[in-house]
């Protein structure tokens, strides 16, 4: 709290519409409503959607940013793209015919829409919000914007906390510090540093670290998801290279 304090100043930061904003579409918003969307719809629906990320970021900072891409940056995030839904699809046509919409697909894309604001917020007030007071900010309201609702599922869902096993425990304090904190922390920065527009691109690589991970738990990794990192990787190095960029 000192730091908040400290660094906040008399200005109050934290309870400005820019911090309460930050909070409730990235920490608060997008998460928990992927967390939950998982619950009502299957995972490979669900990647489909939250796919769509980079294109809502990049079609949102058009519109409200200005941001423009090359032609062949576009291309690069649309390759990209294709290389996601390859490897979610296994190369495989009918995953795509088969695909229906449920209610947990739309909580998906509330968070993709949640996540490009966010990303858009950060790029416009982050540089001006110290950074490690905001952030910190940011998890103190997101606890403060979901306790209503953990009381709700408390009194709605029995739960022992005794069913909680080791390997749950371990899960629950990787997810706290990797995807919370420190992906966050390194968005942010990226954000602001390149813009929403190059950043979004970057989401794609999620699908590749997936896919190599997937190997230490001794899943097999196809000719399938080596074609499709070679189309993110490619995508992403096209709209990331400094040489395809607009000329402003």
């Amino acid at each position: 709290m000192s730091i908040v304090q400290g660094e906040m100043g008399a200005n109050m930061y934290f309870l400005k519409r820019d911090v309460i904003l930050l909070s409730c579409t990235g920490v608060a918003g997008f998460s928990s409503l992927l967390y939950v969307a998982l619950q009502s719809t299957s995972s490979i629906n669900a990647s489909i959607v939250n796919s769509t990320s980079p294109l809502v970021i990049v079609l949102l900072a058009r519109i409200f940013l200005r941001e423009k891409l090359s032609n062949l940056q576009y291309l690069g995030t649309i390759i990209s793209f294709l290389g996601v839904i390859w490897v979610i699809s296994q190369g495989n046509i009918n995953v795509l015919m088969n695909f229906h919409f449920n209610n947990g697909d739309l909580l998906v894309i509330v968070a993709v829409l949640f996540w490009a604001l966010y990303s858009l917020l950060i790029k416009t007030k982050g540089a001006t919000l110290p950074k490690r007071a905001t952030f910190l900010t940011t998890l103190l309201l997101a606890i403060v914007f979901l306790l209503p609702f953990c009381l709700w599922e408390s009194r709605h869902y029995s739960f022992n906390i005794g069913d909680i096993s080791v390997n749950m425990v371990l899960a629950i304090i990787y997810l706290s510090i990797f995807p919370t904190l420190i992906s966050f922390i390194c968005w942010n920065e990226g954000v602001i540093r390149v813009g929403p527009t190059i950043s979004s691109n970057f989401l794609h690589l999620i699908t590749v670290f997936a896919g190599l991970f997937a190997i230490l738990i001794g899943e097999k990794y196809t000719t399938t998801h080596f074609l499709g990192a070679l189309l993110i990787l490619g995508g992403v190095l096209i709209v990331s290279n400094p040489k395809f960029s607009q000329k402003r």
